[in-house]
């Protein structure tokens, strides 16, 4: 199960892909360093995106209309179906 249709399931919420990309691009130096320590950095790095994407990475409603990602998810995350988007 993606990282997006786990916390959805758990806080129901949806996850901005724009604001965890930026958030990813933004410490990919973290990425590599974590490549460089091995098993135990890249444990650690994926503990560190987990919370990270969980505090304050929300998707946002706008003028309260579903977007596409909204209607995806309706049909996807509330059902059983694992499925990447």
């Amino acid at each position: 199960m993606t990282q997006r249709n786990y916390t959805y399931k758990w806080k129901g919420k949806l996850l901005s892909l724009n604001k965890c990309f930026k958030t990813l691009i933004d410490n990919n130096n973290r990425l590599r360093a974590a490549i460089k320590q091995g098993v135990r950095g890249i444990r650690n790095y994926l503990l560190w995106v987990d919370k990270m994407l969980k505090e304050n990475h929300w998707l946002e409603k706008k003028n309260k209309t579903k977007g596409l990602e909204d209607l995806i998810y309706i049909i996807f995350c509330k059902s059983d179906k694992y499925v990447y988007i």
